[in-house]
């Protein structure tokens, strides 16, 4: 069965009309499967609005594919679409009592500016909805590359209290990282791809953030800007001064990545 992160993988991978086409086209599809020219002609599409559509799906292991030569065949994973029933099923049927793990995947519900977000498929003019979700381990090279690129940290621990989040269904457009502490969280290594830059996919995901940390409690929150830190700014976050109290475990922090004190910023309510 799947566990949370991967059901809500698929279902933000099902959460567009041009995807759940693509799987219906599937459904009646020759066992064999189809290319993505069928498909396409199919589903009456471009080639690049396909091609970016099934990307999610892949990913989420909803579609596969089959590579003969220079071909590349989509079939559908029907057994995958099997366990995300059953996960449903388990949400639909599984009370909630006291005691249970509280999501993880999922920040609080958030303002429309902040999850509803346009510009990444100009081809049929539906805004993209996106989520916070933990990311899969299978996407740690990937931001690893994109740490690389943005000539940021590429320290990324596996202790307890670092949690790892990506914005959107994989391959997601944005990470960033959440340490926490008693009643601290610090947000660091906020990196957006290449292609979705400039379309405030890094404000809404710090914005999720700054909620999925007060919604545990975590009232103190800071920020380490290690590369374009402007838009931490219009979010209310200030820069520390060098002789203010800032807290040892954000400090610590600070250090090992080689964060000087002008780029340590704390979340400030005005």
């Amino acid at each position: 069965m799947l566990d949370q992160v991967d059901g809500l993988t698929c279902l933000d991978a099902l959460a567009h009309a041009t995807r759940l086409s693509v799987v219906r086209a599937l459904t009646g599809a020759p066992e064999e499967g189809l290319t993505a020219g069928a498909l396409a002609q199919a589903l009456g599409v471009p080639g690049p609005t396909l091609t970016f559509h099934l990307a999610p799906l892949v990913a989420a292991d909803i579609v596969q594919v089959t590579v003969q030569g220079r071909t590349r065949i989509h079939t559908l994973n029907r057994a995958r679409l099997g366990e995300l029933a059953r996960f449903l099923d388990g949400l639909a049927g599984t009370p909630v009592v006291a005691g249970d793990p509280e999501p993880a995947a999922l920040a609080p519900p958030l303002s429309a500016t902040g999850a509803e977000l346009s510009g990444e498929v100009p081809s049929d003019g539906q805004p993209r909805r996106h989520s916070l979700r933990l990311f899969s381990p299978k996407e740690r090279p990937r931001l690893t590359e994109l740490l690389l690129d943005a000539a940021m940290s590429t320290d990324l621990p596996q202790d307890e209290e670092y949690k790892y989040f990506a914005w959107g269904a994989a391959p997601a457009v944005a990470y960033a990282v959440l340490v926490t502490g008693p009643r601290v969280a610090v947000i660091r290594s906020v990196v957006v791809v290449t292609e979705a830059r400039g379309q405030g996919h890094g404000t809404a995901l710090v914005q999720a953030l700054i909620a999925y940390a007060r919604d545990r409690g975590l009232s103190d929150v800071w920020a380490l800007a290690e590369g374009e830190g402007r838009f931490l700014w219009r979010l209310n976050f200030r820069a520390a001064e060098r002789d203010a109290a800032v807290p040892g475990s954000v400090a610590h922090l600070a250090r090992r990545m080689g964060v000087d004190a002008p780029r340590v910023m704390r979340l400030t309510e005005g």
